[in-house]
């Protein structure tokens, strides 16, 4: 009781001296102004507020909350956000997508890719040491490199098991590219037996 608020009228009555107000509506609408100074591309300084399974929420500006997604972290494949980021760090992050009152941001877009320079490390047919990072049911991803990964397909090998006993994750092997697509981050690779 007492305490001063900012609403918006929702409706008013005489008739039946009445007068409806909503708080939550003014909050909404006192962010969209915030937002309005913003745009893509923007480099915001934040606080991480939360980290959940699909990514980290930043708060930063007057109150505006975003999400990096999970895939936004780092140019390497990141299974747990808390690897990455901490409840209350302040960090930078790129402004990646504004939609519906909804702010995507990332951290990867402010780190150089490293894909860029790959295609002038190797080429197909280069036999490279990478480690198996992880067993998916298409095959097993392998890191060449910081931010670098490849698919090492099933078909390689004919089942999961077969793939599961040849292979071990954590542990490095010869491989051979057999594609590269930089521009869209793809790598096929085949053990080398």
């Amino acid at each position: 009781m007492g305490e001063k608020l900012d609403v918006r009228i929702l409706d008013l009555s005489k008739e039946e001296e009445k007068i409806i107000l909503s708080e939550k509506i003014r909050e909404i609408e006192k962010k969209e102004e915030a937002l309005e100074e913003y745009k893509e591309g923007d480099v915001v300084k934040g606080k991480v507020t939360g980290i959940v399974d699909f990514g980290a929420f930043i708060k930063f500006g007057q109150g505006i909350e975003g999400l990096i997604h999970i895939s936004e972290l780092d140019w390497s494949l990141v299974s747990d956000p808390s690897d990455i980021l901490e409840e209350g760090e302040e960090i930078d992050a790129k402004i990646i997508k504004i939609a519906d009152g909804k702010v995507f941001l990332s951290l990867k877009a402010l780190k150089e890719d490293p894909w860029k320079k790959i295609e002038e490390k190797h080429s197909k047919g280069d036999i490279i040491k990478g480690k198996v990072t992880k067993f998916v049911s298409f095959g097993s991803f392998v890191e060449l490199e910081s931010g670098i990964q490849g698919l090492c397909h099933i078909s390689e090998f004919g089942t999961k098991e077969k793939m599961e006993k040849e292979l071990e994750v954590g542990k490095k092997y010869e491989f051979e590219i057999l594609s590269m697509d930089a521009d869209d981050h793809r790598l096929s690779l085949r053990l080398r037996k």
